[in-house]
This record gives structure tokens, C-alpha cells and sequence, in this order.
């Protein structure tokens, strides 16, 4: 069942954006009387039928959909890599149960968002971040952030913050540590290709609930280590004894 987000809700009635409409009217080619889901702004999701498909789009509410969201709240702080790679991370994380995703400039990072740009570029990645929403049946669209410094990142309002970091004797694994407790605000950090400087390391470890952790045997790249992570997470979190 094809599923949309929107924030107009009265009567038990949905009137779905104008920016769904070529989607709805023209790709999709629903009609009046079509099944559908919608979900508000804040993650209750509803099945309903489209009432109308003119110039307004209405769908008529029946039940309420079960929350599919994880039981924590996961935040993912992304070096800036490569435009195609970057997005393939976004769409992906969103699909395995991110709510917040940042853009981060690191010290080897190779990719720089002009300044001018940069608000097209959170409009395109805000855009992907929906449609992934929309496929997998999302509670919620994920928020993207504006781009920000590693330097100036605050950790500090996280119950935990995790560092995939590739030298594994200095690092922990991941799964060994969220089995031992549940964190309900949790923050992945990611480097780029390159991976982090020394003295970025330094910084973050002087925090409180900062984790250096190994994500599995094999390296990774850096638009693929989020998935390894949201995946072990659900996999501890909602199938394991500590959801």
C-alpha cells in the first residue's frame, strides 16, 4: 500500500501536499476509491481510500497503522562523501530506521558543499530521505540537518555516542555493548574515506558515553557502515531481549 506523509488532517480526512500530486494523479494513477496510507507529522499512520483526485487530493481515514518505528532514537552524523555514495546512505539508513541524519565536514573529508548550494543540496537529500519514508513504510521522514563542523558537533545530549573506527585493538564491538544496556538517544558517528584524524578521536573521547566500536571483521565502506549499524541495532533492539 502506497503511503504518504502530510500535516492537513480534519474530520477524519487527509488533504495530501501539492508536491504528491503528479505522484498520486500521474505515476501512481490512483482513483477515487484506491487504497492508501497516510501519516501525520508526528508518526501515527492511517489505511483510508482517496475521497477525491481534483485539485485537491482527499483521502477518507479509517483505522490506525502499527508504529514500525525502533524503540530508540538514532541519530547518524555523516562525513560529506561523494554525491552519488552520499545519497545511496541516505535512502538506506532512512529504510533500516534513522531519525536524524547530519552532514558532517571532517578533516580528510574530500567532499565540500558550496555554501551557496548548500540549501538545494538539504532540499534534494530532505526529498530522498521522504521517498525512502514513503517505500518502507515509514512512521516518520527523517530529519537532515545542516551541514556541520565534527569540531563543533555537540555529543553531549546523546546517551551514547559510537565511532566506527577501523583499528580494531583500539575499538569495541557493537553488539557486545548495546547488549549490555539500552540507550534511548543514540548517535553514530562516520567518517570519510579517509577516515578520522587522530585529534578528532582525541576530542570525542574526552565526552562522557563515547564509543570507539568495530563494525564487524571486514571494512567497510563509508556509505555502507550505517546499514551494518542500524541492522545489528534492530536486529539487538527489537528481535533481542532488550527491546
Amino acid at each position: 500500500m502506497q503511503r504518504y506523509f502530510t500535516d492537513k488532517f480534519e474530520n477524519k480526512q487527509a488533504i495530501l501536499k501539492e508536491s504528491d500530486h503528479h505522484h498520486i494523479k500521474n505515476v501512481m494513477r490512483f482513483r477515487v476509491g484506491d487504497e492508501v496510507s497516510v501519516c501525520d507529522m508526528s508518526g501515527h499512520c492511517y489505511e483510508g481510500t482517496f475521497q477525491s483526485i481534483d485539485q485537491e487530493i482527499v483521502v477518507s481515514l479509517r483505522s490506525e497503522l502499527p508504529n514500525v518505528e525502533l524503540p530508540c532514537t538514532v541519530s547518524i552524523a555523516q562525513a560529506l562523501i561523494r554525491r552519488e555514495r552520499f545519497e545511496y546512505m541516505l535512502q538506506k539508513a532512512t529504510e533500516l530506521g534513522v531519525h536524524h541524519l547530519i552532514p558532517i565536514n571532517t578533516k580528510y573529508s574530500i567532499v565540500d558543499v558550496d555554501q551557496k548550494k548548500a540549501s538545494k543540496k538539504l532540499e534534494r537529500w530532505q526529498k530522498i530521505v521522504q521517498e525512502a519514508s514513503e517505500q518502507s513504510r515509514r512512521n516518520i521522514v527523517p530529519t537532515v540537518h545542516q551541514i556541520e563542523d565534527l569540531s563543533t558537533l555537540d555529543v553531549t545530549k546523546y546517551d551514547a555516542v559510537f565511532i566506527a573506527y577501523e583499528q580494531e585493538q583500539l575499538s569495541k564491538s557493537f553488539k557486545t555493548v548495546i547488549e549490555e544496556q539500552f540507550f534511548q538517544n543514540i548517535l553514530l558517528i562516520v567518517g570519510p574515506e579517509g577516515g578520522f584524524h587522530p585529534k578528532e578521536i582525541e576530542r570525542l573521547l574526552k565526552q562522557k558515553n563515547v564509543y570507539l566500536i568495530g563494525l564487524g571483521k571486514r571494512i567497510l565502506r563509508s556509505e555502507t557502515a550505517s546499514s551494518y549499524f542500524l541492522s545489528v541495532l534492530s536486529f539487538v533492539y527489537e528481535l533481542g531481549e532488550l527491546s
